[in-house]
């Protein structure tokens, strides 16, 4: 059977983490089927340098003039074929996103993920994800979000809740709940 698995990690920047994400990832004898990774601090034209044996990559260019805490990537296994949704993806201070439609001979799935800096809007955020969720969600596909939103899911709060009920609402299933 063929199993579809996902992977996330904030890097904290390629430059100076990505030796160690090569050797993690050497460590494990399983092959994700998709990496997502935030907090690239590069942009499309320098991916090429960072590349993942097996994977073909997809950037997100870092918010211009931000040189840390920007920037987001998909690795994507070589045996998986993708296009970039667009309509889905967004640069700004409060949010930004990547979002890809993965197909393999048995299925095709919306994969993608999303980082809200520290210092982002939470209600801008929080709009721009209900946005995205319900362009998810109408095209009826499977859909897989990794990210890094800086929301404590952990805790009962306005900021927690709302994130969940958008989340709810539009049809998927946190991982991670507040109940």
């Amino acid at each position: 059977k063929n199993v579809t698995t996902y992977k996330f990690i904030n890097i904290d920047g390629n430059a100076s983490n990505f030796d160690l994400l090569i050797a993690t990832l050497g460590v494990i004898t399983h092959k994700f089927s998709v990496i997502g990774i935030s907090e690239t601090n590069i942009d499309n034209s320098q991916k090429d340098t960072y590349q993942l044996a097996g994977y073909n990559s997809i950037y997100n260019d870092n918010l211009a003039g931000k040189k840390k805490g920007s920037g987001l990537a998909l690795y994507i296994r070589n045996s998986l074929n993708f296009i970039k949704l667009h309509e889905c993806c967004i640069i700004s201070q409060d949010i930004e996103s990547l979002f890809v439609t993965v197909t393999d001979k048995q299925s095709t799935t919306n994969v993608g993920v999303v980082y809200r800096p520290p210092s982002g809007d939470i209600p801008t955020f929080l709009k721009s994800m209900s946005s995205i969720l319900e362009t998810m969600s109408s095209n009826k596909l499977d859909t897989i979000i990794m990210g890094d939103f800086n929301i404590n899911m952990f805790k009962d709060n306005k900021n927690s809740s709302s994130l969940e009920d958008i989340v709810l609402c539009n049809g998927f299933t946190p991982t991670i709940s507040v109940a």
